[in-house]
């Protein structure tokens, strides 16, 4: 009888009874599009069925085809498995029989549509596939290979305990045998500092990881192998071991292929770390004052070496990023963009500070040294950053001074307009109209003279900033010739002044008058010149001095 005679009763013994389905119904089950499913037998995949015949899915033909198969007698899991071509109407495929049983049909639309595997090819592999099954059966069932699988196993796990064993005794002699840099010179030094400690946690990291690594691979090989002595878990042993080796692969790939872009990056970090070399050296040189400079001081040249640093290493960066292994990948776009928000949402304030700090730094209203007054601050400037202005002030206290606060109050310098390393103070005092102001004007020179620290030349001189309703203010002008000094001489001053006034029995008040006085408030001319000014009155009397522009008293 020949294969189309007896097709229909191989499918109906294949899968039972297959109704007449109409034309109409044909066509609407086509278009259901039912999903592909595996005939899987003892954990290994044989064929996989992608269409349905009359009302059986694939899943329904998986499961009587791997019904059949199991149902094999162990008497026939030698017989040859082969298959016949056969024809239903408009279906076309392959008959799977093992001796006379059938055991499933293969149809040509079952077969993957995106390939050009031809029907025979696939019936050719599908009969390895359970060629293989069979096989596996039959070998579980061998004693020989049953004890050959144990006793591997029992050998392998015996020699698993001891390499264990061996493993945790070297990494406690490894770990005592660290230097613990009690009592002992550190060997481990960058400068002044001792790494001795960081040195010996990174050792004993290492040591306790790499000890953990080799009990894990020498564990999963053991599984591995083990799996693999006994048929029925071969193939997981098989999927176990393709998984190291296809990981290992794939990251062996990886790395190479992230090489030419690694040795991009290195190139470009190469050449910027000498451009910065080759920049901060010119302004390393004006900052340690070995080269002189008109226009940039050395705390300019050092905010400028900084800022060009930080530029050239962000165009490096932004040069770099392309070639940086996975910058395609969504991970690190995704991670770029979280950075650009948290960078854009929490930097307003620091970008605020960062401008500010130019604008003190290149306006150079402040420089290192100098005595000045920062709002209600008063002292020395220490240090000009990119954020803040620390000012040490008389009393020994370091306050920091934001940028921002810099820039929008008032600044006054003491020593911008002073000679060399001293600063300029000033002493006001307000004295009532019936003090002789060239007396006041002799006694606060005078008490200048005594004062230690202020500088003759150029000499103190005295301002009468105002005439007002009660008295009149006085304004001792001096320089000092330590900025660093100020606060002390210019204390020291006031002491002065107290005592110079004191001694000739001149009042520090400064009157307000409840009602007009009975008899004008005035000098009378032959009070003029009491000690200390009688040599100013006198001159004024013969008309031969006259005050200057500064608002001294100066000869003719």
């Amino acid at each position: 009888m020949s294969c189309l005679a007896w097709f229909p009763l191989v499918f109906q013994l294949a899968f039972a009874a297959v109704p007449a389905v109409p034309p109409a119904q044909r066509e609407a089950a086509k278009s259901d599009a039912p999903q592909a499913a595996m005939v899987r037998v003892w954990n290994r995949d044989i064929v996989e069925f992608r269409a349905s015949i009359g009302t059986l899915t694939p899943q329904d033909r998986v499961q009587m085809a791997v019904q059949h198969i199991q149902e094999l007698p162990d008497t026939a899991l030698q017989d040859a498995i082969h298959y016949e071509p056969a024809t239903l109407g408009d279906l076309e495929g392959l008959v799977f029989r093992s001796g006379t049983k059938v055991l499933f049909a293969l149809l040509r639309t079952d077969l993957n549509p995106l390939t050009d595997e031809s029907l025979e090819k696939a019936g050719e592999q599908v009969v390895v596939r359970l060629g293989e099954v069979l096989r596996a059966r039959a070998e579980q069932r061998s004693l020989p290979i049953l004890v050959k699988g144990v006793s591997v196993t029992l050998g392998g796990l015996v020699a698993l305990t001891l390499l264990i064993l061996a493993v945790v005794w070297a990494r406690r002699r490894l770990l005592a045998a660290l230097p613990s840099g009690e009592g002992r010179t550190s060997r481990f030094r960058i400068g002044g500092l001792d790494l001795q400690t960081q040195v010996r946690g990174v050792l004993g990291r290492l040591i306790k990881g790499s000890s953990w690594l080799i009990c894990l691979i020498a564990a999963y090989s053991w599984v591995t192998t083990s799996l693999s002595l006994f048929p029925y878990t071969a193939p997981w042993g098989q999927a176990l071991g393709d998984w190291v080796f296809d990981t290992f692969w794939t990251f062996l790939h990886a790395i190479v292929n992230a090489l030419p872009g690694l040795a991009t990056v290195v190139v470009i970090f190469i050449i910027t770390r000498w451009i910065v070399k080759l920049v901060g050296g010119i302004f390393l040189n004006i900052e340690r004052r070995r080269v002189r400079s008109t226009t940039l001081s050395p705390e300019i040249a050092r905010a400028t070496r900084r800022l060009l640093n930080l530029v050239i290493w962000i165009f490096a960066l932004v040069f770099a990023y392309p070639y940086l292994p996975g910058s395609d990948s969504d991970a690190f776009k995704g991670m770029s963009v979280l950075l650009g928000l948290m960078v854009s949402l929490g930097s307003a304030g620091f970008v605020n500070q960062i401008m500010s700090g130019f604008v003190v730094l290149y306006s150079r209203s402040v420089e290192l040294g100098d005595q000045v007054r920062i709002g209600t601050t008063e002292g020395i400037v220490r240090e000009i950053g990119f954020l803040s202005t620390k000012v040490i002030t008389a009393s020994q206290e370091e306050i920091t001074i934001p940028n921002a606060v810099v820039v929008t109050g008032s600044t006054v310098n003491f020593s911008r307009r002073a000679r060399g390393n001293g600063a300029v103070a000033a002493a006001t005092i307000t004295i009532g109209y019936d003090a002789p102001w060239r007396q006041v004007h002799a006694l606060l020179l005078l008490a200048a003279s005594r004062t230690e620290g202020v500088q003759p030349e150029p000499a103190p001189y005295v301002l009468q900033r105002a005439l007002g309703d009660f008295y009149v203010e006085y304004q001792l002008v001096v320089e000092i010739a330590s900025g660093l000094r100020r606060m002390v001489v210019l204390s020291n001053l006031h002491a002065q002044i107290q005592d110079a006034f004191n001694e000739h029995g001149v009042q520090i008040l400064s009157p307000h008058f409840e009602k007009q006085p009975e008899h004008p408030v005035v000098v009378p001319r032959e009070r003029w010149a009491p000690p200390p000014a009688a040599e100013e009155v006198a001159a004024a009397r013969s008309g031969e001095s006259t005050l200057d522009s500064a608002g001294r008293t100066a000869p003719r």
